[in-house]
């Protein structure tokens, strides 16, 4: 599913990080997406593997995610989040802001939340 794949063009642009388990096996990644729109960062994705979900990878991938966009001048990241990450998402300080429908499967609803990226 297109939704579901890493974008080439965020990876040649330096911006899909992997998270690696103490042997180096990739364990999940997160890519951002700058908006153009002042401070504006867009989450393109966490997805860590099911076997080691609750063991701080996501959690990880998410501060890497705050450090990174600061660098590109950002503010707020904007999170589509599928419905089982919404108390991910709620428990790192994220705001729900509102519904929407996923575009590749319009009954299933995403939860939208702004974060607000906090000085350093």
């Amino acid at each position: 599913m297109p939704a579901l794949k890493v974008n080439l063009a965020l990876i040649a642009a330096g911006l899909v990080f992997v998270a690696e388990d103490e042997l180096g096996a990739a364990r999940g990644y997160m890519a951002l997406r700058p908006t153009g729109m002042g401070g504006l960062i867009l989450l393109e994705g966490i997805f860590v593997d099911p076997a080691c979900a609750r063991s701080g990878f996501g959690t990880r991938l998410f501060a890497t995610a705050i450090e990174h966009s600061r660098r590109m001048a950002g503010s707020v990241i904007m999170i589509f989040s599928n419905p089982h990450a919404v108390d991910f998402y709620s428990r790192l300080g994220a705001t729900k802001i509102g519904m929407t429908p996923f575009v590749f499967s319009p009954d299933v609803q995403l939860s939208m939340f702004a974060f607000t990226i906090p000085a350093p």
